[in-house]
């Protein structure tokens, strides 16, 4: 092929030149509906209908569709009766993959996420929305990102998704998971108070809050509602190393 998607214009053009030798043939494609909202997650076929990322590549054999032996009918020479297509249709369930994404959640996590690079000039950003009760993930914004449809426009570094692909420390992302990792272990209890004095030395190391201030006697909610390094260090004193180190690797 010398070119494709070809609108409907320049193929009646073309067609009406009546070259030898130039012919225009039809071909499936894949079309996403939301265009780029989901691109980094979803990924993208090739012009060979093959997945190269995210979901269409980890999933490609599932998404492809086992057509039935008998999807084509033909007759005694073996020539093909298209008018003879059997009825029944392929059992969708097979054909269909459900995410736990929320479409409205991702605009919006994408909309805001795309206002604060423009407004920091920022390079990249993400964001990740969770759904608290069971893990599932509603929203994964990433940006810049591309047009599936027309990867080959595209940086191929937009192909991956780096808010899961690429390692970097968490920091006080991580301070939840300490705090229910401190829960579970029987460490603290939900109506636990610490004492945030503002800095403390660990092992020689000066810890002090990022806001530089001290918050005195406080709740576990109140450690992450203000990110209290202090009272961090406070509640993970209570957690035994091994047992720590167990949860981690759990993880």
């Amino acid at each position: 092929p010398i070119a494709r998607d070809l609108t409907q214009k320049v193929k009646n053009q073309i067609r009406d030149l009546n070259l030898d030798g130039l012919g225009l043939n039809q071909e499936w494609i894949r079309t996403y509906p939301q265009q780029d909202l989901m691109s980094g997650i979803v990924g993208y076929v090739d012009a060979d209908h093959m997945g190269q990322s995210g979901l269409e590549y980890s999933f490609k054999s599932s998404l492809k569709a086992k057509l039935p032996s008998d999807w084509v009918s033909e007759d005694g020479r073996g020539n093909l009766l298209p008018e003879q297509f059997p009825v029944r249709p392929l059992n969708a369930d097979e054909l269909t993959m459900k995410l736990t994404l929320d479409s409205r959640l991702q605009w919006s996590a994408r909309t805001a996420l795309y206002k604060k690079l423009n407004e920091y000039k920022a390079l990249r950003g993400t964001v990740i929305v969770m759904n608290v009760q069971d893990g599932s993930i509603l929203a994964l914004a990433s940006e810049p990102s591309f047009k599936p449809a027309q990867y080959y426009k595209a940086d191929p570094a937009l192909f991956r998704n780096w808010a899961i692909a690429d390692l970097y420390e968490p920091g006080s992302t991580f301070k939840p998971i300490n705090v229910a990792i401190a829960l579970d272990a029987g460490a603290i209890k939900p109506d636990t108070v610490v004492y945030d004095q503002g800095h403390i030395s660990v092992g020689g190391w000066p810890i002090q809050n990022n806001d530089g201030s001290a918050h005195g006697a406080i709740s576990i909610t109140k450690v992450l509602e203000v990110s209290s390094n202090i009272g961090m260090v406070h509640i993970m004193e209570q957690v035994k190393r091994a047992t720590y180190f167990d949860y981690l690797k759990k993880i």
